[in-house]
C-alpha cells in the first residue's frame, strides 16, 4: 500500500507506504529500499513526501514522526517534536515562505524553519481564541499567487491565513450554492 508519491528535482520516484521508503532511480525499472529509512519506518507508514527548496526530503508518517533526507549525502535527520502532546499523523505539507513550512498533522499545524527543521509554531484549535483553527485534523495545504495559505481540514471546512492579517478566517460555503 502506497499512500505518498513525490518526483525529486532530478527525476527520481519515490514512494512510501506501509513497507516504508522505496525509489526509482533514473531510468531504472526497480524500486530499491532506502536504507537508511528502514530502521525508522519498519512499524510505521509514510503518509507524506515533500521536497523543499534546498532538495531535502521531507518524510511523514501515520504515527507522527517527521523526518528530513539529504539525498545527495542519504543523511537522515529526525525532528523531535515539541513534547507538548502526542505528535499527529503528518498529513500535508507546504513552503509558506522561503523559509518557513507548515506541517498539517492531525492535531493542527506546526510552523518550522526550512534549514534547521525547528518548531516555530503550533497552530491549533483554541475555543477562547476566535482566529484559531475551528478543528485540528489539518488534511490540505495550499497556496495561492498571492501568498494567501488555505487550511483544509476534516470536519472543519476550508480556512484562510492571510500573512499580513493576524489569526485564521474560516471560510464558509453560501447557503445558495
Amino acid at each position: 500500500w502506497m499512500f505518498a508519491l513525490l518526483v525529486d528535482q532530478q527525476g527520481n520516484v519515490w514512494a512510501g507506504g506501509r513497507q516504508g521508503l522505496v525509489r526509482k532511480c533514473g531510468q531504472s525499472e526497480r524500486f530499491e529500499a532506502v536504507s537508511a529509512t528502514q530502521q525508522l519506518l519498519a512499524q510505521d507508514t509514510v503518509t507524506l513526501l515533500y521536497q523543499d527548496q534546498a532538495g531535502l526530503i521531507w518524510v511523514g508518517t501515520q504515527n507522527g514522526l517527521l523526518l528530513t533526507l539529504d539525498p545527495v549525502h542519504g543523511t537522515l535527520r529526525q525532528l523531535a517534536p515539541d513534547g507538548s502532546e502526542p505528535a499527529g499523523p503528518v498529513n500535508a505539507m507546504l513552503a509558506a515562505d522561503a523559509h518557513t513550512v507548515w506541517i498539517g498533522r492531525g492535531n493542527g499545524i506546526e510552523v518550522r524553519e526550512v534549514r534547521s527543521g525547528a518548531l516555530q509554531q503550533r497552530l491549533t484549535h483554541r475555543r477562547d481564541q476566535p482566529h484559531s483553527l475551528p478543528g485540528n485534523d489539518v488534511r490540505g495545504l495550499v497556496r495561492d499567487a498571492s501568498g494567501v495559505l488555505f487550511v483544509g481540514e476534516f470536519g472543519g471546512g476550508v480556512q484562510r491565513y492571510v500573512p499580513a492579517l493576524p489569526g485564521i478566517s474560516v471560510l464558509m460555503p453560501d447557503a445558495s450554492d
